[in-house]
């Protein structure tokens, strides 16, 4: 992936406003092209990999995980005309990776603020969260969204076209906050459910129950209505089944009262299943949620309305049966 700060004409390096993501220089981490579901003609990678950038934002409603503000774009970068996006850029202390400090810092941080991050990852079944891509900010550094004056480069009024400038959910007892980015690796197709990837799962926050506030939020999830946010971006309808498909466990999960890590255990593939003596990247037995979509899906090529009443009825029958 190249990404470029977009300095120039807004304070250079020292008071950088964004982050721009070019269309020809960020690539998906998986080969291959996904083919739009009913059609024979190849998806643009680089292009979803944006949209879908743009979707982590748009369904973070309120900012309640802390995406940051994040649009498609037509910029001039280095004198150069790029499309692509552009994202607000965070000075940060450190990410989540699990060396010694970064341990020290998950297990200090707020039990709300990893249900915030687990609960967007379930809905947008995240393929790719490593603690490579959880920024924890100590809030001192903050976002440079500020004066974007005496810019001719076409990135000038920056602040105002990403709209909010700062991470939502609360600090926990290290006064970090986690902000979560990079989120080209989502919302794949319904039928390929295999790869969801979640760091969080370990964590002991995981284990804890859902408090008032993310119950509330997850209750008022409205994956319909979500769905006309997502038309414009032009994703594939196989993805926008996906986060249909992901909402709905999640939602009938917080209702049930399981915990994240329950959630997120049924919807990767368990290690144990390879039939090899030497674990397999991708274990071979389907997670509860692929057999329940499988089931819903009732080996048809689209997944509907009527697939996910289906799918509402497979998932509370499994779990009055667990």
């Amino acid at each position: 992936k190249r990404r470029e700060r977009a300095g120039e004409g807004l304070g250079g390096e020292e008071n950088c406003a964004g982050v721009v993501v070019p269309s020809a220089g960020q690539q998906g981490e998986r080969e291959g092209k996904e083919q739009e579901e009913g059609s024979g003609e190849e998806e643009d990678v680089d292009e979803q990999t944006h949209q879908k950038e743009v979707a982590a934002y748009l369904l973070d409603h309120y900012g309640f995980a802390g995406v940051l503000p994040t649009v498609m774009a037509e910029v001039e970068l280095r004198g150069t005309a790029a499309s692509g996006m552009i994202q607000l850029y965070l000075e940060h202390e450190q990410n989540a990776d699990e060396d010694e400090w970064g341990r020290r810092q998950i297990q200090a941080l707020d039990v709300h603020q990893v249900h915030a991050v687990g609960t967007l990852d379930v809905r947008l079944f995240n393929q790719d969260r490593h603690g490579g891509n959880l920024l924890l900010d100590d809030g001192l550094h903050g976002t440079n969204g500020g004066s974007s004056s005496g810019s001719s480069s076409g990135v000038s009024g920056i602040s105002e076209a990403l709209g909010r400038s700062g991470s939502g959910g609360s600090s926990g007892g290290s006064g970090m906050h986690l902000v979560p980015i990079d989120h080209e690796m989502i919302m794949p197709s319904w039928k390929n459910l295999e790869a969801a990837k979640f760091c969080w799962l370990d964590w002991s926050q995981a284990n804890k129950p859902f408090d008032e506030e993310t119950k509330a939020y997850v209750r008022a999830l409205d994956p319909v209505r979500d769905v006309a946010l997502l038309r414009p971006l032009h994703l594939p309808e196989a993805s926008i089944a996906t986060y249909r498909i992901c909402t709905e466990f999640l939602k009938i999960g917080v209702d049930r009262d399981l915990t994240l890590r329950e959630i997120g255990n049924m919807m990767v593939r368990d290690p144990a299943s390879c039939p090899h003596d030497i674990p397999c990247e991708w274990p071979c037995e389907p997670s509860v949620l692929e057999t329940l979509v499988a089931e819903a899906a009732a080996g048809g090529d689209r997944f509907g309305d009527a697939e996910i009443e289906r799918f509402r009825s497979a998932f509370n029958g499994y779990l009055d049966k667990s």
